[in-house]
C-alpha cells in the first residue's frame, strides 16, 4: 500500500482507527456494542464490510478489542494479536488493571463494572515481536511497546503516522496532554517504550485515548526521557 487515508473513529472513550487504502485495515475496535459505529464509519467512507482484511489489536484489554467478535463476523476479517496478549481475546476476560495514578482506580472500576466481559474467539494471526506489515498490505511496521501490557505494540506507517494504543494516553474524554498510561504492568518498561516511539521520530501519534499529538508534543510531556 502505497497511500492511505486514516480515518479516526471516536467510540465511547476511546478510539478505532480505520486504514483505507489498497487494502484497508482497522486499528483496535472499541468496548463490546461498538461494531455498528464502526460499521457506520466504514460505510460513511466507501468501505464495504468484506474489504476489511485485518483487525489489528495493539494490546489485551476490552476497551480496544471488546467488540471483535462482532466485527470479525460481520466483515470477515482476520484478527492480529499479540501472543502474550492473546489470552484476553481467547477468554473474554481483563487481565488485572494496575493503576499508575488516581485517575486509574476510577477507570479501573469503569473497566470492571461497565464493560464486563466480552465475547471470545481464536484470533487467526498470533504474533510474536517487531514485524512488517508489507505481507498484509500494509506500508508499516510493528514494534513491541510492552509495559501497559506486556503484548503491546503500536503500529508506525512509512507515512510517519504511529498508533499506538496505550503506550501513551492523552485525555479519556477530551485530547488532553501525552502522558503515562493510567495502568502499566510495568512502568519502567512503559517509559522505554515512550521512548522508543520518540527514537524513531514519527510525524504524527494518534494514541487509544486522546490526541493525536506531535512528536513535539509528545518531547515536551516527556522531556526527562
Amino acid at each position: 500500500m502505497s497511500t492511505c487515508e486514516i480515518i479516526p473513529v471516536k467510540l465511547k472513550a476511546v478510539y478505532a482507527y480505520l486504514i483505507k487504502g489498497e487494502k484497508n485495515a482497522i486499528i483496535d475496535c472499541g468496548i463490546p456494542g461498538s461494531c455498528d459505529t464502526i460499521l457506520k464509519a466504514m460505510s460513511d467512507n466507501g468501505i464495504k464490510n468484506d474489504t476489511l482484511s485485518l483487525i489489528i489489536i495493539t494490546h489485551g484489554h476490552s476497551d480496544h478489542m471488546g467488540s471483535a467478535s462482532d466485527l470479525r463476523k460481520a466483515t470477515g476479517a482476520k484478527t492480529m494479536v499479540h501472543s502474550l496478549d492473546s489470552a484476553v481475546i481467547k477468554t473474554g476476560k481483563n487481565p488485572p488493571l494496575h493503576p499508575t495514578n488516581p485517575k486509574g482506580k476510577i477507570f479501573g472500576k469503569f473497566m470492571s463494572e461497565t464493560v464486563g466481559g466480552f465475547a471470545p474467539y481464536e484470533p487467526e494471526i498470533i504474533i510474536d515481536g517487531d514485524m512488517d506489515l508489507d505481507d498484509y498490505g500494509l506500508s508499516g511496521k510493528i514494534i513491541m511497546t510492552p509495559g501497559h501490557t506486556p503484548g503491546s505494540y503500536a503500529v508506525i506507517l512509512n507515512d510517519g503516522s504511529a498508533f499506538v494504543g496505550d503506550a501513551l494516553m492523552g485525555g479519556m474524554i477530551s485530547q488532553g496532554k501525552p502522558g503515562l498510561p493510567i495502568y502499566a504492568d510495568d512502568v519502567a518498561m512503559a517509559y522505554d517504550s515512550i521512548k522508543r516511539i520518540i527514537s524513531l521520530a514519527p510525524k504524527i501519534i494518534y494514541p487509544g485515548h486522546g490526541g493525536p499529538f506531535t512528536l513535539d508534543e509528545v518531547k515536551q510531556s516527556f522531556n526527562n526521557l
